[in-house]
């Protein structure tokens, strides 16, 4: 039986998950925009 090539090597995979877990802040905003309104909007709470 032929064993498949895995789509992405282990080792790259384990690099990269490391490196989003060692990441602290929140990794689901994508531009520079949603870190401008995530800090905004929460700070404008607090002011109100």
């Amino acid at each position: 039986m032929l064993t498949e090539t895995p789509f992405r090597p282990r080792e790259k995979l384990l690099e990269k998950q490391r490196l989003f877990q060692s990441i602290q802040r929140h990794t689901y905003l994508k531009g520079p925009m949603d870190k401008i309104t995530s800090l905004f909007i929460p700070s404008c709470q607090i002011i109100a």
